[in-house]
């Protein structure tokens, strides 16, 4: 995973911030931006009707489920360790 989304979730896990910011306090060049403009020129060249971070985050969530980890464990899950 990038350096820059280590960094996020641990200001979170400490209670410093959030990882999505609310709609009116993205600003460009931020990372937050750049990944969420990638993504829709990504969905576009791919000729998708709509993603989004979440639909990601949910089928990662998928995935481990129906690999055998328990729901606590994806609920908790904070990185590799």
């Amino acid at each position: 995973m990038h350096e820059e989304v280590w960094r996020l979730l641990e200001c979170i896990k400490e209670g410093k911030g959030y990882v999505f910011r609310p709609q009116e306090e993205i600003r460009e060049h931020t990372f937050y931006y750049r990944i969420t403009r990638k993504l829709a020129k990504a969905v576009k060249l791919a000729s998708l009707d709509y993603l989004t971070l979440q639909s990601l985050r949910h089928t990662f969530a998928s995935h481990l489920v129906m690999a055998g980890v328990d729901l606590r464990s994806v609920q908790r899950f904070d990185g590799p360790p």
